[in-house]
């Protein structure tokens, strides 16, 4: 991954059971209105359903307790604890 720059996920309810999702790449700080919000590049998108995102995303974060814990998470993101209410919500 090259920096400046950062991924974004975009995430579209089309129903009570779907969602449609784009993952973005901008060359650089989206977050930070360093780049205008049109200026990225698809590096992919489709269809899922909430069920399978929602399994997904609880997935990831139990790895990410496993392997690290909210200690190493916040020493690797600096900036950002670890999203333990939300966790603690998909458990």
């Amino acid at each position: 991954m090259e920096e400046p720059g950062e991924h974004v996920l975009i995430l579209n309810r089309k129903d009570e059971n779907k969602i449609d999702y784009e993952l973005r790449w901008y060359k650089d700080w989206w977050s930070w209105n360093l780049i205008d919000k049109n200026n990225f590049e698809s590096v992919f998108k489709g269809e899922t359903t909430v069920p399978k995102y929602i399994n997904q995303v609880r997935n990831v974060l139990n790895g990410i307790m496993t392997e690290l814990g909210p200690d190493e998470y916040r020493k690797k993101w600096v900036e950002h604890d670890f999203p333990i209410a939300e966790y603690e919500k998909l458990k």
